[in-house]
């Protein structure tokens, strides 16, 4: 046997590999082989779809093993008996290149040649669905693709001799207060910001319906972490008048 990808399931340390089994050399067969994680001993293995090339491998805490299918260029989901369930990405948003599964939430990612150039596209838990893509533009070269917990993803780069981090992007985070003592013309409409880190800045839409359309100025909320309060002034209001707001 030779073997190429490596995947180990969260839920119990077993060892997948991608292997060629040349038992018959006349006939070598792809397959995802299975090791206990402390003997070595072999636990079983299994044979895709008909024709299959399996090339990135990956495995869920559920035992639902992903495969890239280099000659179909796409990913599918097996049993851990090798039973086909669905096909994740269907390759319609770039050229499957390798895959990764976050061990805690399940969650499924794929590094694709896509409209980002070199992007890789979030599936929800299970692969069942699509959740955003997002460029891997900084990777000169991808030479390995791991996921860890809470959304981040890891790529190896042969072109810049590094490996890159990449987490999901959380911004600032604001909520709409009551306002305490509205005038007759004018009020101070009362929120919180929290910029999470990024330099951020906020600003009030009102107006007579939900559609708003008047604003209020910027204003500068630096890039602490934290909710701090967020007044601002809006003046040339109706009297007796019903306004919509938000930050």
């Amino acid at each position: 046997i030779n073997y190429g990808s490596v995947a180990v399931d969260p839920s119990d340390g077993s060892v997948l590999v991608v292997a060629t089994d040349f038992a018959d050399p006349n006939t070598p067969e792809q397959v995802v082989a299975r090791f206990d994680r402390v003997t070595g001993v072999l636990l079983g293995q299994f044979r895709g779809l008909s024709g299959w090339c399996p090339g990135g491998l990956g495995v869920d805490g559920s035992h639902r093993v992903y495969v890239q299918d280099t000659c179909r260029n796409r990913v599918d989901r097996y049993t851990l008996s090798g039973g086909f369930v669905a096909t994740v990405d269907d390759g319609s948003r770039g050229a499957p290149l390798a895959v990764a599964v976050d061990p805690v939430s399940g969650e499924v990612y794929v590094a694709e040649q896509g409209p980002l150039g070199l992007q890789a596209t979030h599936f929800s838990a299970g692969g069942t669905a699509p959740i955003q893509s997002f460029s891997l533009a900084s990777v000169g070269g991808l030479a390995g693709f791991a996921a860890g917990p809470d959304g981040t993803v890891y790529a190896g780069d042969n072109t810049n001799s590094e490996v890159e981090r990449f987490t999901a992007f959380v911004g600032p985070t604001v909520t709409t207060e009551p306002v305490a003592d509205p005038g007759s013309v004018s009020a101070t409409l009362d929120g919180t910001i929290d910029p999470g880190g990024v330099q951020s800045s906020y600003r009030y839409e009102y107006g007579l319906d939900t559609g708003y359309g008047l604003s209020s100025a910027d204003v500068d909320a630096g890039s602490g972490s934290g909710a701090v309060a967020a007044p601002a002034l809006v003046t040339g209001l109706e009297p007796n008048t019903a306004y919509h707001y938000r930050i």
